[in-house]
Parts: C-alpha cells; structure tokens; sequence
C-alpha cells in the first residue's frame, strides 16, 4: 500500500476513514490506497492524493518518498511505502467517500487519534525535522562563506538528516 501524508506549514493532515471503506472503519490515517501488481508507487499515491482529496499539482507535490515499512496488525501484513505531500492550502482539499473528516494535527499529537496500524512510524520516514529544513534554507542563502566552509556544512546537513531520519 502507499500512505501519502500531506503536510501544510508545521502541521500534517490526518484523514478519518469512512464507515463506508472495507478496513479500520473510523481510523484516522493518510491518503492511502493499495498498489497494483507491477504499479510505481508514486503514480499510485500521487493519483490516491487526487481522487481522495481533488488535490493535483501545484496544489499538492510530492516532495519525499521514506523507506517502505512492513506492518503486521494481528493475520494481516501490509508493505507500506511513505511519500510526504506539500500542500498548499488545506483549504482546497474535497473529501470523497472514503473520509467523513480531515484535520491538521502537530505531528507530536498524532497519537491522541485513532490511528492506523503502524501509522506513526510510517510517518516517521518522511518527517523532515524543522530544524533540518531551516538548516538547509542557511545553506542555500549563504553568499559569505567560501567552497570549503559550506562543503563543510552540507557534509553536517547530512549527518544530522541522517540520525534524524534513522
């Protein structure tokens, strides 16, 4: 399966599943949706993002796909592959069938919800810690440093996304 998380500013979009889906009625969850044989799995979370939530680029873009998890909930095993969706305004988001309800929720305080099944860690492979964001946006910018200084701190970047990431 793909579980597509859409995230506006600091906050990520939790959806509730609808009494009407086959599985974890209720739960809250990202975008997801299962994939065919042989399917790449950005096409099919990029076209679960558009049919779930009417979202289509440059509205919603797929800026990171995390390392897909298995998640064992009781006889079941599913393969999940994480991608995390920009979004830029929440507000454009149209629910279908499959959610009753959508939230935008620090990701801190994504346990307080019914989640599904191995959501979290799901969610854990796509995070990209604030701190890493604004580290980036330094390096970027920086027009003062000279070609070793800032090699220098490309290398720390990654370092640090790295033990982030783990």
């Amino acid at each position: 399966v793909v579980a597509c998380f859409l995230k506006n500013a600091n906050k990520v979009m939790l959806f509730q599943r609808s009494g009407k889906v086959g599985q974890y009625k209720n739960y809250w969850a990202g975008i997801s949706g299962f994939l065919g044989k042989n399917e790449i799995p950005l096409d099919r979370a990029e076209r679960e993002v558009e049919e779930e939530t009417g979202l289509i680029p440059p509205d919603a873009i797929p800026v990171l796909e995390g390392r897909p998890l298995a998640v064992h909930d009781g006889n079941k095993k599913w393969l999940v592959h994480p991608f995390l969706f920009e979004v830029r305004s929440p507000k454009e988001i149209t629910l279908d069938k499959e959610h009753t309800a959508f939230e935008p929720v620090v990701p801190d305080k994504i346990t307080e919800y019914k989640i599904l099944p191995g959501l979290l860690d799901a969610y854990r492979r796509v995070d990209i810690p604030d701190t890493l964001i604004k580290r980036l946006e330094l390096l970027r910018t920086d027009r003062k440093s000279g070609s070793a200084e800032l090699a220098m701190e490309a290398v720390e970047i990654l370092l640090f996304a790295a033990h982030a990431m783990e």
